[in-house]
């Protein structure tokens, strides 16, 4: 994905999910310069690790219990 907007995630989605990731999201939460996510990088990381700590919470709690 292009920083400055002009590519999204979605055109060969499907090859990357028939080579085995089952699940990615960007970083980037609107299209910007490349100085601005340079300059921001930190702060954008830092939200998206937590983002997906999120998503794994949320996947852990539909999990079904496991047998004894």
């Amino acid at each position: 994905m292009k920083v400055d907007g002009q590519s999204t995630i979605g055109k060969g989605v499907d090859l990357t999910f028939d080579n085995g990731i089952d699940a990615f999201a960007s970083i980037i939460k609107r299209p910007c310069t490349l100085d601005e996510a340079i300059n921001k990088g930190e702060k954008l990381l830092r939200r998206a690790a937590e983002d997906a700590m999120r998503m794994i919470m949320v996947g852990t709690r539909l999990r079904p219990p496991m047998a004894a």
